[in-house]
C-alpha cells in the first residue's frame, strides 16, 4: 500500500471536522487544503518556492491563525522555510464574505470537506525538484494524490460523511460548490436561486441548504470564475440582510 507522504516527511492524513453533537450550521466544502510554507532554498531571489504543501492543514478552512508556529515545526534538507499568504485565504473568504454578513459564529459550526485529505498537483513536485536540481542533488521520493478531474468520496468516506451529518443534525446545511451538492444528492448548483434556502433531505434527514460557490470565487483567489464572484457579489447586497434573522443565534 502506498503511503501518502509530503515532501519533508509529514504522512498524509485526514483533516478533523469542526463541530461535535448537535450543530445548527453544517457547513461542506469540496476537499481538504494543506499548510504551506514559503521555502527559500537559495540566495538568489528566484531560488524560492512561494507555497509549497509541507503539512496537513490544523482545520477545515483554517484562516491561517498561528501558521508561523506551524511551519516552525518542520525542518526542510536545506534553506528556510518563511510564511506565504498561501495560508488561509478560503477560510477567510469564508468568514468574511458568507459567515459574518450573515451573523453566524465559524466556531460553532460543523465544518467539513467532500474529501478531507489535501490533493496536490503537478506545479508542487516540479517546484521541489527544482530546487534540490540547484542544489545539484537527488531529490527524496515523496508522494502525494494529485487532484482528480471530479471531487467524489469514495464508500468509507461517503459513510463517514453520513455519520457527521447524523450526528450534527442540522437545521442548515451551507454548501460550497458543485461538488458538495453532488456528494448529498442535491443536483448542482445555479445562479438562479443562489444562495436561497431550499428544504431538502440528505441521506434521509430534513434540513436546508443554502447553495454557495466555493470561497476560491467569492474572493477571486487564484484561477477563478469571474461569473461566480459576480452572482455572490449580487448575493452579497441583495440577500444577506433578509436572510440574517435565521442566524441571529448561530
Amino acid at each position: 500500500m502506498t503511503t501518502h507522504r509530503f515532501p519533508f516527511g509529514e504522512p498524509l492524513a485526514p483533516v478533523p471536522h469542526t463541530g461535535s453533537g448537535l450543530t445548527r450550521i453544517f457547513i461542506l466544502g469540496a476537499y481538504s487544503s494543506a499548510l504551506h510554507a514559503l521555502w527559500k532554498y537559495g540566495p538568489g531571489p528566484s531560488d524560492r518556492v512561494q507555497a509549497l504543501a509541507i503539512a496537513n492543514e490544523p482545520r477545515p478552512f483554517w484562516d491561517g491563525t498561528d501558521d508561523i508556529a506551524l511551519i516552525a515545526r518542520h525542518t526542510p534538507p536545506f534553506g528556510e522555510l518563511l510564511p506565504t499568504p498561501q495560508n488561509g485565504p478560503s477560510g477567510d473568504v469564508l468568514r468574511k464574505r458568507y459567515l459574518i454578513p450573515l451573523g453566524i459564529d465559524a466556531d460553532k459550526c460543523w465544518i467539513t470537506d467532500v474529501v478531507n485529505t489535501y490533493f496536490s498537483n503537478a506545479q508542487q513536485v516540479a517546484a521541489f525538484n527544482r530546487a534540490f536540481a540547484f542544489k545539484k542533488d537527488k531529490p527524496p521520493e515523496w508522494r502525494l494524490p494529485l487532484r482528480p478531474a471530479k471531487i467524489i468520496a469514495d464508500a468509507k468516506r461517503a459513510e463517514a460523511l453520513e455519520a457527521e451529518l447524523r450526528e450534527a443534525g442540522p437545521a442548515w446545511l451551507i454548501t460550497l460548490g458543485d461538488e458538495p451538492l453532488a456528494a448529498l444528492g442535491l443536483g448542482t448548483l445555479s445562479k438562479y436561486d443562489y444562495g436561497r434556502p431550499t428544504s431538502v433531505r440528505p441521506f434521509g434527514i430534513d434540513t436546508r441548504v443554502i447553495p454557495f460557490t466555493h470561497p476560491r470565487n467569492a474572493g477571486r483567489l487564484g484561477n477563478h470564475s469571474t461569473e461566480w464572484a459576480s452572482t455572490h457579489d449580487n448575493w452579497l447586497r441583495s440577500d444577506t440582510q433578509r436572510l440574517r434573522d435565521h442566524f441571529t443565534d448561530a
